[in-house]
């Protein structure tokens, strides 16, 4: 069971993270369908739309799905898990977290600085698209569920390096 269990957890939440960044990265892709609304055509706007809404939600339907799982492996287990802060209130957990973290901060003074003096709105929605981009990583890799990842994969490569020690 646990591993047919981690394998299944770990599709779902690399399954989760690609329909996050589809999430977001539809939102720069908005400006051009709207575009072709004012052209006369509006089946991509309302495409568009359609995906934004079904990567969101089955976001965080796996998401929602692969923490449950992550929580019953953990159960069975016998292990106690701490509970702690949602991963987007949560900073510089891990390298690949702290690299996020700075990119998002260094994004949302940009982004600020954008709008505080009024620069052109055609790179508004990339912009935007770029900042949610970055939270909604910063979220993933400062969250339970990543770490939980990371440290099975540390704790994999700990016994193959004993192993081959022997």
């Amino acid at each position: 069971m646990n591993k047919k269990d981690n394998r299944t957890y770990k599709k779902l939440f690399w399954l989760s993270v690609v329909l996050l960044l589809l999430f977001t990265g539809s939102v720069s892709a908005m400006p051009w369908a709207s575009s072709l609304r004012m052209a006369g055509s509006s089946t991509p706007l309302v495409v568009l739309g359609i995906g934004f809404w079904m990567t969101g939600i089955l976001a965080a339907a796996t998401l929602l799905c692969a923490d449950r799982l992550r929580k019953r492996i953990v159960a069975a287990s016998g292990k106690g898990e701490e509970r702690g802060r949602p991963g987007i209130f949560r900073f510089f957990q891990n390298p690949e977290a702290a690299t996020v973290d700075v990119l998002l901060l260094l994004g949302i003074i940009s982004f600020g600085t954008m709008r505080l003096y009024g620069k052109e709105n055609a790179i508004l929605f990339p912009a935007i698209s770029i900042l949610l981009t970055l939270l909604a990583v910063h979220s993933v890799l400062n969250g339970k569920n990543y770490q939980w990842i990371r440290c099975a994969n540390c704790n994999s490569i700990n016994k193959r390096s004993k192993k081959e020690h022997e």
